[in-house]
């Protein structure tokens, strides 16, 4: 007896079902990889700010040998490089000695005149070093996070990522604490993300936000300047009003 489903009809309503659990197979593991990526970029903000905290105690403790080290950068990966390349030495040293840094400019500028400054070697030093210590396994928690965002964010936050690359999304979504808190955040406050202040004697203080890293804001500055809008002697005050509107 004839069923009246024929062979194709029957192939065509298997294959159809396979379709659809291969689509809510993949929209489940995509929303399970988005829950994963904000907890992880959470866990980064929530690392950071310990290492932001242990580099405020390193700081305050070594400003008695130091006075106004905590001026120089509140970026605490380079408050605690500078802190350990010094470490306990007897004065007086030269900022030639500490070698090569990656360190901006300015930073190294302003620590060449702090040391003529420098104090005697410090008498809880031990302490101190323990506190660097404790940092670097802050530091190395924070980058394999951030490895493990870099391998989610293009599942996340495919448009960001064409847009600026993964590196910058991955900053940028990590110093957030998610994706979900980008999207809440105000225009006016995306030039600040990720702001890093430095300080020189000679000079003003300055923010240096993530998005001044930005290729595409580079690109956009560099666009600018061949079409005469910024020219090669514009101040870096006049770049950073331009940065500002764009991000706006």
């Amino acid at each position: 007896m004839s069923t009246g489903v024929s062979a194709r009809t029957l192939l065509t309503s298997q294959d159809s079902q396979t379709v659809v659990k291969d689509v809510k197979f993949s929209a489940e593991t995509l929303s399970e990889t988005k829950r994963t990526f904000e907890r992880n970029a959470a866990a980064v903000r929530e690392t950071h700010s310990r290492l932001c905290e242990i580099c405020r105690q390193v700081l305050a403790a070594y400003e008695q040998r130091l006075p106004g080290l905590g001026t120089l950068t509140s970026d605490p990966v380079f408050g605690l490089e500078i802190v350990e390349a010094l470490g306990n030495r007897s004065p007086p040293i030269d900022i030639a000695v500490l070698g090569e840094r990656s360190w901006p400019p300015e930073v190294s500028m302003g620590l060449a005149l702090l040391l003529r400054r420098l104090g005697p070697p410090l008498t809880d030093w031990e302490q101190v070093a323990r506190l660097i210590q404790k940092s670097k396994r802050f530091l190395m928690e924070e980058k394999e996070l951030m490895m493990r965002l870099l391998d989610q964010v293009e599942f996340v936050a495919p448009n960001l990522c064409a847009l600026t690359g993964k590196n910058f999304a991955v900053r940028v979504l990590a110093e957030c604490g998610g994706l979900e808190a980008l999207a809440k955040l105000p225009s006016d406050q995306l030039r600040l993300i990720g702001a890093r202040d430095t300080y020189v004697f000679y000079g003003p203080r300055c923010l240096r936000g993530a998005i001044f890293q930005c290729s595409l804001l580079r690109e956009i500055l560099a666009g600018l300047e061949n079409a005469g809008a910024v020219g090669s002697e514009t101040n870096v005050r006049r770049i950073r009003c331009i940065a500002r509107k764009i991000a706006n």
